[in-house]
């Protein structure tokens, strides 16, 4: 009787220790998602301070020259400004998908982790641009590192979406209209970036049109706003 016992006992934590992963969303705990989004706002919150070290202070200015030193920052305080423009979109959208969100699993956290490693990058790659301004070849190149980063960190956000309306994470209020409305944007903005990474190899400047288009789009107050959104507390 003992040795029976024992043995269920055994089988019971073989079938615990089976379980210890698993890639249904569905048996994955659902914490709130204020911890996670926290986090997403430090990422953002550095990216943004780290910018600012790339704008370095004239030296060694003789009298009366100032001003003209600081006409030759023209081209980095443009890269400053598009990569505030870059984080600062980001963000608001980040912000947009927390308030409709009831709670967050591990597919969430990885999709938007990812998306964060790019996020990281855009110091870099504001630097890349700043730096390339004076050779076209070059330009390309770095606006095609921009753009690219940009689809890439979009194209996380789309499947993190995409992922928490068929698992049930948005907030009962979000109905079936909402979402078709959000896909058919975020759909646009990943074909914004494509094509913006297709036409940086053509026209370096004229990739940046739809791609700080795109950006600016972030920031207004869309139709998105009128939507229900989780209670805050």
């Amino acid at each position: 009787m003992a040795v029976l016992h024992h043995r269920a006992g055994t089988e019971q934590n073989a079938g615990v220790r089976a379980r210890v992963f698993s890639f249904r969303s569905q048996r994955h705990t659902r914490p709130s998602p204020t911890r996670f989004f926290a986090l997403v706002d430090g990422v953002f919150a550095i990216a943004t301070t780290l910018l600012v070290l790339e704008l370095h202070t004239p030296r060694d200015v003789a009298s009366g020259r100032l001003g003209h030193e600081l006409g030759k920052l023209a081209g980095s305080f443009g890269a400053y400004a598009f990569g505030f423009l870059q984080t600062f979109g980001g963000w608001s959208v980040s912000h947009r998908l927390s308030a409709r969100l009831k709670g967050i699993d591990q597919w969430m956290v990885l999709s938007l982790g990812i998306g964060l490693a790019f996020v990281s990058l855009i110091p870099f790659s504001t630097a890349v641009l700043a730096e390339s301004r004076h050779d076209p070849a070059n330009l390309r190149t770095a606006v095609a590192l921009v753009t690219g980063l940009g689809f890439l960190s979009t194209l996380t956000l789309v499947i993190a979406t995409f992922h928490a309306w068929n698992a049930g994470l948005m907030i009962e209020e979000y109905t079936r209209e909402h979402f078709d409305w959000l896909s058919r944007l975020m759909i646009a903005a990943l074909v914004g970036f494509a094509a913006a990474f297709a036409l940086s190899f053509v026209n370096a400047y004229l990739a940046l049109v739809p791609t700080i288009a795109g950006y600016l789009a972030t920031l207004l107050p869309l139709r998105m706003d009128e939507f229900p959104v989780a209670a805050s507390g």
